[in-house]
């Protein structure tokens, strides 16, 4: 169906709506102890500061402690540059 509406579109964009992402960000990480990370990439989302969003990604994937929080924040940081 979206391919037919889209076939003869040059360009077409496709993106989240705000809760989504806001969602997205809360339950991926489930880190309650790094609330003030997770307070400062929602902050920068809204902005709209792809470099600030890349420095919180960057301080959240320097605070992981084993294995399962690198690759929360690797599926965040891949989620983030999709949508």
């Amino acid at each position: 169906m979206f391919d037919e509406l889209v076939a003869g579109c040059q360009r077409h964009e496709h993106f989240r709506d705000r809760y989504h992402v806001n969602e997205k960000i809360r339950q991926r990480p489930g880190w309650v102890w790094k609330r003030g990370l997770v307070d400062c990439l929602h902050h920068k989302v809204r902005q709209h500061d792809l470099e600030g969003v890349h420095c919180c990604l960057d301080m959240l994937e320097g605070e992981n402690s084993n294995a399962e929080e690198e690759e929360n924040v690797r599926k965040l940081r891949a989620y983030l540059k999709r949508n």
